[in-house]
């Protein structure tokens, strides 16, 4: 272990920080309470003194080291809070070379206009992290946010989020897989927001708990949220799809009322925006359309008594000219009754009453020549397709990928009545084979053959690591975490001897609930039915420092 003095201002005083490298990964875990000014670095070997420094340059996320950033105007400003806010730093310096009535504004902005239009605004193209996602990341709730300046105009901000670095990665991960499960690919952009919108609907149980249930990560991995992720989730799958969307906010309830701060989202089709509220949409009876993809002037149609829907200032004024919102819902009607229309090119179909040209379908009265559908009487040739499996013995797929310890059911058609088939594995390590069903064992690729007797067919089939990316859980003695799984866990194995000195485990249901007792790091691997990896966690353990 690498002692670190920290030498910190004002007042001048000292804090011990420890440097601990990551088990196995190559990644060091840097546990910090205070702000840096000086780093002076001990060690018993003076030998490795210089390599010690360098490491610690690359891996501490302050500015101690480096240039001071600056910034010349609130857009300069908003680009340098929005990278830091990407990695999820919580406390950074900036020095402003503007007018400083500028931050006198962000700092008494109740409505936080520079986050949610400046900083909202900045998107950078290599990344969906950034922009609407980040701005509704950030906790401006939090008792922790701040803004200040000193003497020298270096403004100091102090910003929480609803999600770590490492759960951002995990949704960077999930966001594909649901789009491909979605078939978002083949869909018109108005499909595209409706199936979105009842997969947020489906996954997401509300729930009133604004600390943890307000990210993505919530959403995706535990199904719960509140507002904020119903409109996050809604922003980020529908922008990853294809579809032009924004994050806004304000208030859901009585007009004028401040203590009912909601979310909800805006989407474009063809030249018009139109307003979205998924949450509002997930009630108890199922999933309704009272709130999708509606106009200004009927957005609120069905809310009962005042309630209403109010946009905070950020979404006003330059926005509202930038987005403009149709007057009235997206094809009027269509939507309560669910019904999926492909709007081709997708532009802003006004109800036009010239599908009079619907008229046309008399022509489908020519379709007369729907007799010559007796003509489907020459595919009696499709009575010739049975006898092509009759020739050979075949398997579906006959190509597959599976996850280690995960299942996969594959088919042998032979053209033998009564034919026994057996089925034998190329490698048993990688994956084994039992009556067609398939198992991952271990990264690899392995061929399945079936035989029926006479002819042999043959499966490629692919083992792929379950793709779940360990959680840092940072810990002191004497705490308690529950450390949630993708499902319910069958059993749990910890990697490191001796564990139990440093922690106690208890399965329950989902979840891990595990006591510190002693400094150390343990790394817990959360399995579920047919040893299907179900979570993973690095718990790092150490003493209450004061």
């Amino acid at each position: 272990m690498i002692h670190v003095f920290l030498q910190l201002t004002p007042p001048l005083a000292f804090a011990e920080y420890k440097l601990m490298q990551g088990r196995g990964t190559g990644t060091f875990f840097v546990r910090h309470r205070i702000k840096l000014r000086r780093v002076y670095m001990f060690n018993r070997k003076a030998g490795v003194a210089a390599a010690l420094t360098a490491a610690l340059l690359f891996v501490m996320p302050f500015e101690a080291f480096a240039k001071a950033e600056s910034a010349s105007n609130l857009t300069e400003l908003a680009k340098l809070v929005n990278q830091h806010g990407v990695n999820r730093e919580e406390s950074f310096e900036i020095k402003y070379k503007g007018d400083m009535s500028d931050i006198d504004t962000i700092i008494e902005d109740s409505d936080f206009v520079f986050f949610e239009r400046t900083v909202e605004m900045v998107d950078d193209p290599s990344t969906h992290e950034d922009a609407d996602y980040l701005a509704a990341t950030m906790n401006m709730s939090d008792e922790r946010y701040s803004v200040s300046y000193n003497e020298k105009n270096v403004v100091s901000f102090v910003i929480p989020y609803f999600e770590t670095r490492q759960q951002a990665q995990y949704v960077n991960g999930e966001v594909p897989k649901i789009l491909e499960e979605l078939g978002v690919d083949q869909m018109s952009n108005y499909d595209k927001v409706k199936a979105i919108h009842d997969w947020v609907c489906n996954k997401i149980t509300y729930v009133d708990d604004a600390t943890n249930c307000s990210s993505m990560y919530s959403a995706v991995h535990d199904g719960k949220g509140l507002c904020n992720s119903y409109a996050i989730c809604m922003y980020r799958l529908c922008v990853e799809a294809g579809v032009p969307c924004k994050f806004v906010g304000g208030q859901g309830g009585p007009e004028g009322s401040r203590d009912a701060a909601h979310a909800w989202n805006i989407v474009a089709l063809g030249d018009k925006w139109y307003l979205l509220d998924a949450t509002w949409d997930d009630g108890d009876d199922g999933i309704s359309y009272d709130y999708f993809l509606k106009g200004s002037s009927d957005f609120d149609a069905a809310s009962e008594g005042d309630n209403k829907h109010t946009l905070e200032r950020a979404y006003l004024e330059d926005f509202a000219k930038e987005f403009p919102i149709a007057t009235t819902a997206f094809k009027e009607g269509m939507n309560d009754e669910n019904v999926t229309v492909k709007i081709g090119s997708d532009d802003y179909p006004e109800p036009d009453p010239t599908p009079t040209p619907t008229v046309t379908p008399t022509p489908t009265v020519t379709p007369t020549p729907t007799v010559t559908p007796t003509p489907t009487v020459t595919p009696t040739p499709t009575v010739t397709p049975t006898p092509v499996p009759v020739d050979t013995l075949t398997i579906t797929p006959s190509t597959a990928e599976v996850f280690i310890g995960e299942t996969k059911t594959l088919t042998a058609n032979s053209p033998l009545d009564g034919a026994t088939i057996t089925w034998t594995s190329s490698d048993d390590s990688v994956a084994t084979v039992k009556d067609g069903v398939v198992t991952g064992v271990s990264l690899g690729t392995a061929t399945i053959t079936a035989s029926d007797g006479k002819d042999t067919a043959t499966a490629t089939i692919t083992v792929k690591d379950s793709g779940i990316e360990p959680e840092y859980v940072p810990m002191y003695v004497g705490d308690k975490e529950k450390l949630t799984a993708d499902g319910k866990i069958k059993y749990y194995e910890v990697d490191e001897e001796g564990w139990k000195k440093i922690a106690k485990i208890q399965k329950k249901g989902k979840r891990l609930v595990v006591k510190a007792k002693n400094p150390g790091i343990i790394t817990i691997t959360a399995y579920g039915k047919n040893d299907v990896v179900l979570g993973q966690w690095v718990v790092d353990v150490a003493e209450e420092e004061f």
